[in-house]
Parts: structure tokens; sequence; C-alpha cells
């Protein structure tokens, strides 16, 4: 199977895997449903994301029963003890969890969907048996320690060093981790560090362990119930036995993780945006102003529109990418990075809408469109800031298109969309085959020079995810009208407002605006600041 993702830059459309639009399958629907019951049930009688809010702490008894039901497990194979759920699954469950409470559902996310994720992937045998069982339950949380003082996306800055001590069998760490999330509550880390001049290793790391401790604990704009530190490595030994993956490997490794992370965010986010849509809804259709509802005026039904269709959009890109991963498809970094900051500034701006729909209530803390707001910003800097993914995604996409020019022409038709949207498929159509003759355009004039034109690679990038949004948005309302007619409507939404931004990004010509963006940056940072001040004249 192709990377649908991938294929977007090459102005190919690849069906398999796009259709039919993947789904649970009824036991996989039913294993599903009995959690969420009870999560539900176990979070509207213990979780009160205001109290975590306010105390900067989630409770040992919220940990404990979100471990005893298995949510701490949900990825780990069932033969390690856990549920064995699949990236759809998972996502599901991530949804629902964020609607109650984001810093609850951080702390889920960070446990499983990165931090014990490189066990799952590349353990051995020996290392499954020893470190799952009690991380599916609850008795340990994971964290992942990527991020640096000098490191954060970019890995290969990495200064946390490991030497081997031959007589020992093992590794000495020292270094400095910082923005860890679970840092102060977990007992099992995955970390890397340099084993080389280059070379970088992943290890399973005990914080029972002489050497390691807990460094300062952050106080955070939002999510303030999740624990975020700084780990300090001081001559702490790891035995051969904690090595995960081949030495020299790790950073292959964390890259994969990270991949799993930014689709689990991305399904993550999907709880906020339709919470939020809820919460605004609840506002804008009681309140009046003028005598009139506020839900009826044009403006605010302009906003409740974007919301829907965005996030019906987002939501059928991210179940399309874990779909195709539960089906066994390996290679979805494109997917993983177009989902993470398509998804994350889809949920800003619908928390945007909705606080604004709720007008002066939105912004008081007494309603929950203030804790969304923060709580959601993060989404756009970690697993990889938005900038980054923009750049990794474009890197990909645009190798993938040079490679297809040497394999031959671009191919690919919406003959399988639904007949109500025929117009919108013939403009989808020529914007993907026009975005694959944009790409060699790109590649023609600057060759490898390219890697340096970020003011290209992040439109090249937009205009991928916005395509990406739009493909699976089709697959999906293509299973959706059959027992929904109404999911129509809101596919062609999207489609309107987002085609038309998708074809300025391709046709208008951005040469004088990037060369403004380069000189008024430039004098801005000769003066080390904003240069004017009208008092000043």
């Amino acid at each position: 199977m192709e990377s649908i993702a991938k294929g977007l830059f090459a102005g190919t459309i690849e069906t398999e895997g796009l259709v039919p639009y993947p789904k649970l399958t009824d036991e996989e629907r039913e294993t599903v449903a009995f959690l969420l019951d009870a999560f539900r049930k176990f979070a509207k009688e213990n979780i009160n994301a205001e109290k975590i809010d306010a105390e900067h702490t989630i409770g040992d008894d919220i940990i404990k029963g979100l471990g005893e039901m298995g949510i701490l497990g949900m990825t780990i194979p069932e033969a390690y003890g856990g549920f064995g759920f699949t990236p759809s699954q998972y996502g599901r469950v991530m949804e629902e969890m964020t609607r109650f409470c984001a810093s609850t559902a951080i702390l889920v996310g960070a446990h499983q969907s990165i931090g014990y994720k490189g066990i799952v992937l590349a353990g051995t045998e020996e290392q499954k048996q020893q470190w799952l069982p009690p991380l599916a339950t609850g008795e340990r949380l994971a964290a992942f320690a990527l991020t640096e003082p000098e490191a954060g996306s970019d890995a290969s800055a990495v200064k946390t060093v490991a030497r081997y001590d031959a007589e020992r069998r093992g590794y000495v760490l020292n270094g400095t981790k910082q923005w860890i999330t679970n840092g102060g509550i977990a007992h099992t880390i995955t970390t890397i560090a340099k084993t080389g001049e280059s070379a970088l290793t992943t290890f399973i790391v005990d914080t029972a362990a002489p050497g390691f401790s807990i460094g300062k604990t952050e106080r955070k704009m939002g999510l303030k119930g999740s624990s975020t530190t700084q780990l300090i490595f001081e001559d702490l030994f790891v035995p051969e036995a904690n090595l995960l993956g081949r030495k020299g490997r790790g950073f292959l490794l964390f890259m994969k993780v990270l991949d799993t992370g930014r689709m689990g965010l991305a399904a993550s986010c999907l709880g906020g945006c339709k919470e939020m849509i809820k919460q605004a809804y609840e506002f804008a259709g009681r309140r009046k102003q003028f005598g009139t509802v506020v839900g009826e005026y044009e403006m605010v039904r302009h906003k409740f529109a974007r919301m829907a269709a965005y996030t019906y959009a987002a939501e059928s890109m991210v179940y399309l990418s874990t779909g195709l991963v539960s089906g066994g498809f390996d290679d979805y970094a494109a997917e993983s990075c177009l989902c993470k900051f398509f998804v994350t500034e889809v949920l800003w701006n619908v928390i945007n809408d909705a606080l604004q729909c709720a007008g002066g209530n939105g912004y008081m803390e007494e309603y929950p469109f203030e804790r969304y707001l923060r709580d959601a910003r993060i989404n756009l800097i970690f697993e990889g800031t938005n900038e980054i993914t923009r750049m990794y995604a474009a890197h990909m996409g645009l190798r993938h298109a040079q490679k297809a020019v040497r394999g031959g022409a671009a191919r690919g038709d919406l003959a399988w969309a639904p007949d109500g949207l025929r117009d919108e498929c013939a403009e989808l159509l020529a914007l993907v085959r026009k975005f694959g003759e944009h790409n060699r355009a790109l590649h023609e004039r600057y060759g490898t020079g390219l890697n340096d034109r970020e003011y290209h690679l992040e439109r090249v990038a937009d205009i991928a995810a916005g395509l990406y949004a739009a493909v699976a948005t089709l697959s999906r309302t293509v299973e959706e009208i059959k027992q929904r007619p109404e999911a129509l409507t809101y596919g062609r939404a999207f489609l309107h407002f987002e085609l038309p931004r998708l074809r300025d990004l391709l046709e208008s010509d951005f040469t004088a605006a990037d060369t403004l963006k380069t000189a008024v940056s430039d004098h801005l940072y000769s003066k080390g600041g904003y240069p004017f001040d009208r008092w000043e004249i």
C-alpha cells in the first residue's frame, strides 16, 4: 500500500486504503463502547477538571481507577496484560478523555502513546515481559524523555551521553532532560542518549536507580494538573538489558514513537472540538441580544458552520490515518505530521470561535472555555512544533514526488465520490494534479536548495494537509451518507471553506510577500524588537 498523503505531493490520489473508508469491526466497536461507558461513569464521579486545574495535580485515586479500568494499558498487547487496542480504538477513547479533562488525557497519552510505545515497538520479549504488565495496570507509569535545554525538535542536538562500562556490562548516563510530561510521577522512562559522536541510542530507565533525580517542576499556562518536570541523570547506571532497540538506532525509533504520538494527539483534539461546539451552542442557543437569539445571527451561524465543518474534516483525516495503521500500513509518518498540525490548529480555532459565541461568559473562569483555550495552546508546540512537522511533512512529500516523476505520470480519480459532490470533486482533482505540477516546478527551480526555502515549504505543507483532509472527508462521506444523509452537507461545507484557500496557495504569486517578510524581520531583528513608537515623532 502506498502512502495516501505522500501521493498527493506527486499529484496522485491513491485509492487503496481510501476506498472504502476504514471502520472498526463490530467486536472492536463493542469493546470501545464498553470501555467508554465505564470511563464516563468513572469520570462523572471522580474527575473534576476545575479542581485538577486549580490544585495542579491529578489524584492517585484517579490514576488507580484508570489503571483498574485498563485505560492505562489500552495499546499494550493482550499477551502482556493490555487490551491490544488498534490506533482507531485508542483514538476514540482519548477523544472522550479530553472532553472531560485535558490534563488527565495528557497523562494517559504521555504514558502509552509515547511513554512505553518504544517498548511495544522495539522491546525484546524479555523487556516486554518485564516492563509492560505493570505499565498496563498503572502499577508503574511511563514517560518519554527527549527534550533537553538545547535539544527540542532537533534530536541531533542531544547532549546526554551514555558511556559504556564493560566491567558492569551497562551504560552510565549523564545529562538533563526538560519539559517531560509525567516526569514527576513516572517510574519507567524511555530516553535517548549519545553512544558515539553522532549515534543515538534508546534506553529504558528505572527511576528508582541511583543517579536519577527530578529537577525543576514547571508551572504552566495550561494542562496544570499534569506533571511536567526536569529529569537529571548523574552517573546513572543502565544495564545492557535495558538498551531498547539496536545501539545507534535510537533516533529512528524515537521518530517512529513520535509518529504514533502525533496521531494520538490529533485524535485527542477531536474531543475538545466536539465539547467546545456543544458548550458554545448552549450559550448561543438561548442567549438573546437585541431581542434575537445569538445563534440566529448570520455571523454566529458562520462560526458554527466553520467549527462543525472543520471538525468533521479533522475527524475524517484522523480516523482515515488510524484506520490505515490499524490495517497494517507502516509508512504513516507523513499522515501523522499532517494530522498533527492541521488538527491541533482546528482545535485552537474552534475554541476561539466557541469562546466568541459565548461572549463575556467565555472569558470567565466559571465556564470551561478559558481552561480549554489554555490547555489547547501547547498542542501546537509539543510532539514536534507545528513548524517542524510542516517542514518534516514537506520534505518527505517532495522526496516522494521526485521519485514519482521518475516512476511515471500521476494517476487517480474521484469516480467513487458521491453524486452530490461532483462539482467539488472536479475542483479537488484539478487541485491535486496542479499540486503535483507545482511541486515538480519547485524542484526544477531550486533543486536541493529547496530545503532552505521555508516560505515555499510551509505553503506546500499547508496545501498537502488541506488536500489530505479533503480526500479523507470525501472517503468518509461516501460511507456516512448511507446512514446519515446530512453528512453530505458537512462534507460540502468543508470543501467550500477549504478549496478556495488551497487554490489561493497554489495559484497566487507570493514573491513580493516573501521578500517583505524577510525585509521586515531583518529590520526588527537588527533593532531587537518593534522599532516604532508613535509618541517619539
